[in-house]
């Protein structure tokens, strides 16, 4: 599961985990994290595979390579559910733009992703240069709004209800948890049926303590 799943309102360095004192969980620290994770398998493998130069260098080159094909891959992505079928480096800084915007109005991510694919003139009450660009940007495309439909879901499994559905099924009611497991089958569709999961938790119903295995 994407760690942005565990947001509500958008926060790049807010972090979750019981066992995370520091920050190395935030999502704004995955990238690094994930860099420092594969150095760490390298230097366990060496010991079991030919270890000469020739395989270190290897690995040290994999790992160098890293940074990029996570920018590279972000890139890829966050393109699409702005509605850009193929992105170039410029486009970084329209989607982190539009990102910082969600931030400093405390948007729910999910949401506003879906928001911007059906409702996209809200964007240009809040934000009209921002609107701007991306109009122009986008122009170039066939269907762009078919790309964001694909790429940005109306439900996702929401730590709360996630929670609510762990707490019943402890006293053996497993209502919601067969519901979530029905509805998220198609996370894309918008039915009235599953309308109330798509909404953001109350203060009260927030979860903000995650622990291994959940």
């Amino acid at each position: 599961m994407d760690l942005v799943h565990f947001w509500t309102n958008i926060a790049p360095r807010k972090f979750f985990s019981s066992i995370d004192s520091y920050g190395r969980y935030a999502y704004s620290a995955q990238a690094d994290v994930i860099v420092w994770n594969m150095a760490q398998l390298a230097n366990a493998l060496l010991p079991i595979v030919e270890n000469d130069d020739g395989v270190l260098n290897s690995f040290k080159e994999l790992i160098h390579e890293m940074p990029n094909q996570i920018r590279s891959l972000w890139l890829e992505k966050f393109g699409k559910k702005i509605g850009i079928s193929k992105t170039n480096p410029d486009d970084y800084k329209l989607i982190s733009s539009f990102l910082n915007g969600l931030a400093s109005r405390n948007e729910d991510f999910t949401i506003s992703f879906r928001k911007l694919t059906e409702e996209p003139e809200y964007f240009k009450s809040v934000d009209p240069d921002w609107f701007k660009t991306w109009q122009t940007r986008i122009s170039g495309e066939p269907d762009p709004f078919s790309i964001m439909a694909k790429t940005n879901p109306n439900l996702i499994p929401r730590n709360h209800q996630v929670e609510l559905a762990i707490k019943e099924a402890l006293n053996a009611d497993f209502t919601l948890f067969y519901r979530l497991n029905e509805a998220l089958k198609s996370p894309y569709e918008k039915t009235l049926e599953y309308a109330d999961l798509e909404t953001t938790p109350t203060e009260e119903e927030e979860v903000i303590k995650t622990f291994c295995g959940t």
